[in-house]
Order: C-alpha cells, then structure tokens, then sequence
C-alpha cells in the first residue's frame, strides 16, 4: 500500500533553526524521512534527530540545487520512490501529507505533482503561466494535467517521481538559486513528463529579509551568477532570460538612481 513513507522529504535551511521554520512546525515534525541540509553561515545543529532524519551542515552555502540533488541521491540509498521538496517558509495546512501519499502510484503517468501556492495578498504564485521566463501572481492558478513547458512552478511543495527525477538529470547545480525551479521544470518538460495540479493549497509565507542598498546589490549579484548557468538552448531562451536579467537591474538602478546595477549585470552574466 502507497504511503508517505515512500517519500523522502526535503528542506534547506539559511540562517534559521529547523524547528522555528514554518516547515518543519506545519509538516516535518512528524514525518519518517527527511533529509536537512543547512547551508547557514553558523550551523544551528538539532539536539537529536528521528532515525529515518539525515542533518549536513554545509557553511559555504552552494545554494538549493546542490542540495536537492544530495537528497535525490540519499532517497535512492534508502530505496525511496519520491523526493518532496519543502521550503523552510511554507505553511502547510493539516491533513498535507496524507494528500501526498494518496497519489503516489509506481506506475503513474505523472511524474511531478504541485500543490495551488498562495501568497499574503491571497494571489497564486505557482503554477502559473510563464510567459517568455516571466510571471505574475494570479487570481487563479492553473488546473488539472498540466504541460511543464508552460507553467511557472516554484520548489515548495514539489513531489517528483524519482526515477524521472534522475532521468532529467536532476537540477542544475549552475543555477543555485533563482529560476533552479524553472530550470529543473524544464528539464522535466524536455523528457516528457507529465504535471499534475493536487488538491492543496499551501501558504507561502517569506521570512524577514535585510533590504539594504548593499544587501539588495548583492542578492542582484546572486541572481546574475544562478541565472548565467541556465542551459540556453536556444536564441529566444536566452533572449528571455537577458530580458528578465535585465529588467530586474533597471529596476534597481532605477530605484537607487545608480549605475551599479548595470555595472553587476555585465560582470556576473
């Protein structure tokens, strides 16, 4: 019989301690496997962990996508069948997991299911249309099967098939942070999977962030260097993605009424 106990369930943690995260207090506490990988500056390491719990403290921060792909390969170690990826800021409504469970069947079709994700203004945020590597939150989000290579879906709440998982050769430890989703999605695309929307609603609900001047260059910079590693396949990807790049750094110039924005997007993409 299926059940969660199918699933290896995954969060990164940055400068937060497992048991404050929305994650971990909505959800994590009370599953049986679950690998933690915390890429935080000064490691904040549990008192003790569950048997089926795996922690690594990796202070150098390589980002998400390295992460994702450990907890892939310790999923298959453990002859697990889905990897379920979880932010460490999304709420998770009672009764989420048991929802997981229900639908993972060996021989699905679907290899990738998304849960509805709200945010504070009660607008969606995934899945949604992706429209040349941009979207916008929505007043619905999209429905029923969906084709990968036009939805816009972020990590939280993703279970994916980990035999299609390996097959699209994971995710793309060039892009380390933003659009790592994006990437990965469309990896899933490329070799033919098959999305499905699940009958949850999650919350995202995004932790304090330091919003300096300086600290704004330097997120900017972070997003020049993860999106110079997406795979450009073609001219109007990277059109796209020079498009998205580029409009986030007038943006910021704009804003700061500073030239520096530019001066980063040319020398880290």
């Amino acid at each position: 019989m299926n059940s969660t106990s199918d699933i290896l369930y995954v969060t990164v943690l940055y400068k937060q301690r497992l048991e404050e995260t929305s994650a971990f207090r909505t959800l994590l506490h009370d599953r049986e496997h679950v690998y933690i990988q915390d890429n935080s500056p000064q490691p904040s390491v549990p008192d003790s962990l569950p048997a089926g719990w795996r922690y690594i403290s990796v202070p150098g921060n390589p980002g998400l996508s390295t992460a994702y792909n450990a907890a892939a390969r310790y999923a298959k170690e453990k002859g697990l069948k889905w990897l379920m990826i979880t932010d460490q800021d999304t709420i998770y409504p009672e009764g989420a997991a048991s929802i997981y469970g229900k639908v993972i069947e060996p021989e699905s079709e679907i290899s990738l299911y998304m849960p509805k994700i709200r945010i504070s203004d009660g607008s969606y945020i995934s899945p949604v249309p992706k429209r040349f590597y941009f979207s916008h939150p929505e007043k619905k989000c999209m429905d029923g099967i969906i084709n990968l290579r036009d939805a816009a879906v972020i990590n939280s709440g993703l279970l994916v098939k980990l035999d299609d998982f390996e097959r699209a050769g994971g995710y793309n430890e060039k892009v380390f942070l933003d659009f790592s989703d994006f990437q990965f999605i469309d990896r899933l695309a490329k070799i033919g999977c098959k999305g499905a929307l699940l009958d949850l609603e999650l919350t995202q609900a995004f932790s304090a962030r330091d919003d300096s001047g300086e600290r704004q260059l330097e997120r900017y910079k972070l997003f020049c260097r993860s999106l110079k590693g997406y795979e450009k396949d073609t001219l109007a990807i990277r059109a796209a993605l020079w498009a998205v790049v580029a409009k986030r750094g007038l943006s910021l110039a704009i804003k700061r009424k500073s030239m520096i924005p530019f001066k980063i997007m040319w020398g880290n993409y």
